[in-house]
């Protein structure tokens, strides 16, 4: 059985604030990602160059930290709310 499919049968287990928690995550992860896109894109137009990029810096570092944190908080809550049961 591959990882993928493992993956997607557990993910179907999920409770359903879990699942709520990691869908609330992707859509913050994907607006970082956009928002450091387009800044990407009129960093060149802005007046102080450095501090653009600084905040796109920023914005992808922050990206994938938003991620695992959220993971981290959908696999937890999905313990703790399968321990109740």
């Amino acid at each position: 059985m591959s990882f993928l499919v493992m993956v997607a049968e557990r993910f179907r287990e999920m409770s359903s604030l879990a699942r709520k928690v990691f869908d609330i995550t992707l859509i913050i992860t994907f607006a970082l990602y956009i928002s450091g896109i387009t800044l990407f894109f009129i960093t060149p137009y802005v007046g102080d160059y450095l501090w653009a990029m600084s905040i796109l810096r920023g914005i992808v570092e922050a990206a994938p930290a938003t991620f695992a944190s959220g993971v981290s908080s959908a696999i937890i809550c999905d313990i703790v709310l399968h321990r109740r049961r």
